[in-house]
């Protein structure tokens, strides 16, 4: 066996930023060749992301990356198990590099199992043997659970400071196209602000399905039944269609009070946006993720 220094395995465990005990045997079975070393530390870090991968994952960390001329972006969550490592610059860096990858791959990844195949450019190896890297370091399970792009037009992201929430708003231009200038990304940025505060349900009446509009409307039906006995049919319709207006005001995000001036809706937000000169905007997407959610 050889004799191992020291100061090779504070090398390796620079080099890692794994336990002093895992790179002193790695370093010994390899017989002192640290690039050995290093391919032997990343198959166990396989091997340990494989007895790790049926572990619960229930907490985790939402990135997004948008590319520099704001014409994409994408969306990810990645789970892991605990929160404290959700929040370490390892678990927060690797979720940034998938997203990154996910914003500019020419490849888009049907589903997880094609994402954790693909290789990262940047980095020149699989978003799997980045997972087995981290793995292998903070010793628990994690991975990611849903993603998503947006291309085209001019697209702005916000994320909570905690990671646990993040948006993307893609405009398009009223009039044709729309570029990124400032005014136009940072009012983008503000919308962005709002839906991760706000969470509505669709960005237009017309995208709720008629199943939960007729669900909600049911509802309203049976609470105004209660409060208008003895009232007149068409008084009765009346406080129904009030009720199911100010339902689709909560959860249409054109519909919704604008957090940063509650006395005007988003849509009249845009409209002010619009008439202020410049660039003719409207929203065309959205997409909000929340750790732990669905959709």
């Amino acid at each position: 066996m050889a004799d191992i220094s020291a100061a090779l395995v504070k090398q390796l465990r620079e080099l890692t930023q794994l336990p002093m005990m895992d790179c002193k045997k790695a370093l010994q079975d390899a017989e002192g060749d640290i690039v050995k070393a290093q391919d032997i530390l990343r198959k166990s870090g396989a091997l340990a992301a494989a007895k790790k991968a049926g572990r619960e994952t229930a907490e985790g960390r939402v990135a997004t990356f948008v590319t520099p001329d704001q014409k994409a972006a994408a969306i990810v969550e990645v789970r892991c198990e605990t929160a404290p490592v959700a929040n370490t610059e390892d678990f927060s860096r690797l979720c940034r590099t998938i997203a990154e990858h996910l914003a500019t791959t020419s490849q888009w990844p049907a589903d997880v199992q094609q994402l954790l195949g693909q290789t990262v450019a940047s980095e020149g190896r699989t978003v799997q043997d980045l997972l087995n890297d981290i793995i292998n370091k903070i010793r628990e399970n994690m991975q990611p659970v849903r993603f998503e792009r947006l291309a085209g037009g001019v697209i702005t992201s916000y994320e909570h400071h905690n990671g646990q929430v993040a948006t993307l708003v893609q405009f398009n231009g009223q009039d044709g196209g729309v570029t990124p200038s400032d005014q136009v990304v940072q009012f983008g940025r503000d919308l962005c602000m709002h839906i991760t505060a706000v969470n509505p349900m669709a960005l237009s009446r017309e995208e709720i399905s008629a199943a939960v509009v007729a669900k909600e409307k049911e509802v309203i039906e049976a609470q105004v039944a209660e409060q208008s006995k003895g009232k007149p049919p068409q008084i009765v319709e009346k406080m129904v269609q009030g009720k199911i207006n100010k339902w689709y005001n909560e959860m249409v995000l054109l519909e919704q009070p604008y957090v940063k001036d509650d006395k005007k809706s988003v849509q009249q937000a845009i409209d002010e946006f619009n008439k202020a000169g410049g660039q003719k905007v409207a929203v065309s997407k959205y997409l909000r993720y929340e750790v732990g959610g669905t959709a």
